[in-house]
This record gives structure tokens, sequence and C-alpha cells, in this order.
């Protein structure tokens, strides 16, 4: 048994020997310094030893609670693996290949990372999972004495590729990176010594720990041609599946051609033959914008497109809502003079309000805060109140929502308990209020530097699952809980709202709740996703302390209410719009 790379040190010895037959000498092949029971040896030595169970933990982490990939297929899945295959192949143009080349170099990453990541995402788009494992073999031939002899040195990794908040491909690059950068650096432990350590149940339907393959066929075969001899590398279709799906990648001319062995008792050969032409037509799209999301990458031709039209007889599926800031920004775009928000005297337009959130996105981002980063907001209720959420959120970071008329205890745990990473209060404010450990805007002293950041939109904005905001509850023990809101839930209670009850362009929405109480973000957001505009009314506080300002109550019959400002709807905190 002998891997690819030993088939191309037997290819080369094997035309040094015919070379030296023909012109009649002897071969003279190098002594090589040591033999295959010499790594076999050495192998077993590590068994057991401090190192390898250092590995052997890391790796533990790395895969703990590792999902099965559970891939469509056409027919249901058999109790017990036959390991019957078949084999579909594709070709991938020379052109194709060089932009992935020419984005690897970008991105400091190789063509194996940029395909490897082009097919998590086909996998993910197949699948809807987010957490994709893949299996690819590494040559294990780090050692100088082994680069010529003939054996199997090869291992098999487990790549593990993060797909949540629907990435752009340029970001699920460098998480593709990332995770092949840490599995090469513990490539040593044995597949068969990591399988016994994660001891995963039993299923004799599937290869444990991944189920498909992917391999990079970049190991170089020496010349096959010597005077008159000409020899040609035959592939053959040996009928059998080692796994659900192999797919491979090998040189061809001037581009690469795509193999993939697929298990025939799970699917039809016109699967495999639509899974190469997706992978194809994800990759060409990507490496020619790497900027735009995985979930708007094309898959289907435009044949598959019409009969997927032709088949749906039933309502369509409807599409995604985007993230708030990428819809703010899209009425930004369409209606720039139209007023977004209004605080007494003071308005904002929707261009103004996206332009001053791009800038104070910018400041944040240069401060060190961007995704994943919770930013505490204490600030009055005012104009620019929704400008510094929005600039939060375009940063990339979720908001925390402090009230600074909250005892001191409360708000300095909802700041130790959230994790702040910076803090953003006024000047005037900031005396009254622990300091995080990381950074603290002041939105009044800052804001000369602030202005003078770009009004550009900075990156591509947060995923659906990526995290809006982390609101605090009283708890059912009266300790703050916090509970963290994405993108996507806000973005669909939003969706829904405008739906039902409803709000349009022209209509006016009072936002009269305190921003620590969740009704806030509807009250804030629905007027901009809509095209309406947002009265924000300063807060006065009612003996129930719901945020609630003075005349209304729980119990005061609809006609005692205030009436609704002029030009547009007034909705109560419960949800009544009036007539």
């Amino acid at each position: 048994m002998y891997d690819q790379w030993s088939g191309s040190v037997f290819m080369r010895e094997l035309l040094s020997c015919y070379r030296a037959f023909t012109e009649g000498g002897e071969p003279r092949l190098p002594e090589p310094p040591i033999q295959y029971g010499d790594f076999a040896a050495w192998q077993n030595e590590r068994t057991g030893s401090a190192r390898e169970r250092a590995e052997l933990d890391h790796w533990t982490r790395r895969l703990w609670e590792l999902p099965t990939l559970e891939l469509p297929t056409d027919r249901p899945r058999p109790a017990v693996q036959a390991h019957r295959g078949a084999t579909v192949t594709g070709e991938l143009p020379g052109e194709v290949v060089r932009a992935v080349e020419e984005l690897g170099r970008r991105a400091g990453a190789t063509s194996f990372m940029t395909c490897l990541a082009a097919f998590g995402a086909v996998l993910h788009r197949w699948t809807g999972q987010d957490d994709i494992a893949v299996g690819t073999p590494v040559a294990g031939r780090d050692r100088p004495e082994v680069q010529d002899l003939i054996g199997f040195f090869v291992n098999n990794l487990v790549l593990r590729t993060d797909l949540t908040g629907d990435p752009t491909f340029e970001r699920l690059l460098e998480r593709v990176r990332g995770t092949c950068l840490d599995a090469y650096g513990h490539a040593d432990v044995p597949f068969e010594r990591l399988v016994e350590r994660l001891a995963p149940e039993r299923d004799l339907s599937r290869s444990p720990l991944f189920q498909v393959m992917f391999v990079f066929g970049n190991v170089p075969m020496p010349h096959t041609g010597l005077g008159d001899l000409r020899m040609e590398m035959l592939r053959t279709d040996p009928g059998t599946a080692k796994f659900d799906l192999f797919f491979a990648l090998v040189p061809h001319g001037e581009g690469m051609r795509a193999v993939l062995e697929y298990d025939s008792a799970l699917f039809e050969r016109s699967t495999a033959e639509r899974l190469l032409d997706h992978f194809r037509r994800l990759l060409t799209a990507a490496v020619a914008d790497p900027g735009r999301r995985i979930s708007e990458l094309p898959l289907e031709s435009e044949a598959e497109q019409r009969r997927l039209s032709e088949w749906g007889t039933g309502a369509a599926r409807p599409a995604p809502v985007p993230p708030l800031p990428q819809q703010v920004a899209r009425r930004a775009a369409a209606h720039p003079g139209r007023t977004a928000v209004t605080c007494g005297p003071r308005s904002l337009t929707y261009g103004e309000l996206d332009e001053r959130a791009n800038r104070l996105a910018h400041h944040l981002v240069g401060a060190g805060i961007g995704a994943g980063s919770l930013v505490a907001v204490a600030l009055p209720r005012d104009a620019d109140l929704l400008v510094t959420l929005l600039g939060v959120l375009k940063a990339g970071a979720a908001y925390v929502p402090v009230d600074p008329e909250h005892p001191a205890e409360r708000v300095r745990f909802v700041l130790e308990d959230a994790g702040a990473a910076a803090l953003i209060t006024t000047e005037a404010l900031r005396a009254r209020l622990p300091g995080p450990d990381g950074p603290v805007v002041l939105v009044d002293a800052d804001a000369e530097t602030i202005v003078g950041r770009s009004p550009a939109t900075p990156g591509a904005g947060p995923g659906r699952d990526d995290p809006a905001y982390v609101i605090y509850t009283s708890g059912s023990t009266g300790r703050p809980k916090g509970v963290v809101v994405p993108h996507g839930a806000l973005a669909n209670l939003l969706a829904a709202m405008a739906d039902e009850p409803g709000c349009a362009e022209g209509d006016v929405l009072a936002a009269v709740t305190t921003l620590s109480f969740d009704i806030a973000a509807l009250e804030l957001y629905l007027p901009l996703v809509t095209g309406a505009r947002v009265e924000v009314v300063p807060l006065t506080r009612s003996p129930t302390a719901n945020g609630w300002p003075p005349g209304w109550r729980t119990a005061a019959p609809p006609s005692s209410r205030p009436p609704p400002p002029p030009g547009g709807c007034c909705w109560t905190p419960a949800g009544n719009r009036p007539a």
C-alpha cells in the first residue's frame, strides 16, 4: 500500500532506471536514509506519549459535539455502507484557477483553502447546516528523511468550517485559513487515535467524524516522456466509494479537473453532476466578487431556475429579511432627503442618519470595536441616540442598553456581566458610570474626531445570526439576566409588524419607551425600515415604571389618552394603533 506521493517517487525512479538501461548503464538510485519500518517504529514510540496526549486534547476541544453532515440524498441511507460508488468529472478553466490563485495571494491563503471555502459554502447551501466538517489527507512527510520513501504516510485531518452569520466569501476564507493552519499545526496524531479518543457513536451507515473528503491533488508527477517512450496516466472508475462524497481537484493543462466519487446507494449520477456544476458556479462567482455573502453566490443554472419556478405550485418561501443596518442604508440610498427621526426641534434625514452612523462605525472600528464586541450605550433620548445605535451595529458589534437613572449597583452589574468592551455616553453622564476595561467614546467631546471619519459604509455589515443587542430582564429571581437578540430575530419582528398592524411611508411613530425595555427596538426601528418617521419622545417616568409618559395609564380608556401627533400615527406601548 502506498500514497500518491509514493507514486511520484516510483515514476521518477522508473524513468531513471529506463534511461540508464537504454544507455547501456546501471541505474544509480540514492540509498534511502531510513526504511518505512523506521517510520512505523517512530509512530509507535509516540503512542501514549505526553506530546500525543496534548495533541489529542487539542483535537478533542476542536471537534467537541461535532455534528453529522446531513446531505440530501436521492435514496434512503442503508443501515450498512456497501461502499458501491461511481465517479463523475468536470473542468475548471484556466482563468478560474488563476483567479483562485490571485485571491489566495491577497488573502494570505492557498488555492486549497480557497477551493475548500467554496466547497464548504456549497455543502452549507445544500444542507442548511452552519457547522460543516470535511476530511482531507495530508502527506505526513514533514521529515526530510521520508521525502523519497515509498509507503503510506498519509494522515486524515478533520477540517471544521464555521458558516454562521452568512459571511462574505472573504470572511469565510479567513475562517477556513485559520482552521487549516490550526489543523496543520497538529497533524501528527493518527486519525485512528483521534477516533479512539472522541469515541463517536457507532454508525455502520457512515464513516466516523466526517462523511465527505476534499482532496487537492498538487503532488507533481515527473515528465512521462523519454526518447521514443510515451506513458499516459489512466484513471479508472473502480466502482467503489470510500465516503458519501470524495471530491478531488487535480491539475489538468492550464486548469483543473474536478473528480467526484459518490456513494451510488445514496445519490443518482445526475445529483453528483449537479453538485459539481454548483461548485464551479459558486467558486467562479466567489473569486470574481469575494465581498458577496455566500447566500448571494449563484448555484443553479438558468435551466434549473426555470424548472424550480415551474414546479413552485405552493407559496414561495420568503427571502431572508436583511439585518437592520442594510435596510436603513437602502432607505437612505433611495430617499436621502426624507426625514427619518425627529426629537423636538431637531431632525435628521435618512441620508444624514446613515452617513453619521457610518462615521461613528469607522470611529469604533478604529478603536478596536467590531464583530463580537459588546458596547454599552448610556445616552439621553434625542436624535443622536439612533445615530449611535446604528453606528454600533454597522461596526459589527452589539449594544447593551444602560439606563443612567438605574441604581449604580445595577449599572455596574450589567456592565460586568455583559463584559462590555466599550462604553458610549456623554461627558456629563460619564462621571456617574463605572468604566469598562475598553475605550470610552463621548459623543459630544469626541464629535469633532468622529465627523472626520469616512462616511462610507464600513464592510459588509452584520449577518442575520450575529447579535444585535443584549437586553437585561429582571429575571425570575430579581437578578438581572442578559438576553441576546440576533439580527435575524429583530429583522423578522420588524417585517411582521410592518405587515400587521402596519407602518408605511408618511406615518409617524412616537418612541416613548426607555431603551432598556425591549419594546424600544420596535418603536425606534420600525419607522426606519418602512420609510416612515420616528419621533423620539424625551423619557418621562410613570408610577408603573414602564416608560409611558404622564397621562397614560393601564386602566385609562382610549379617549383619555393623548391624541396622535399631527401628520401620522402614534402607537401606544401596548401596540394599539389609534384610528
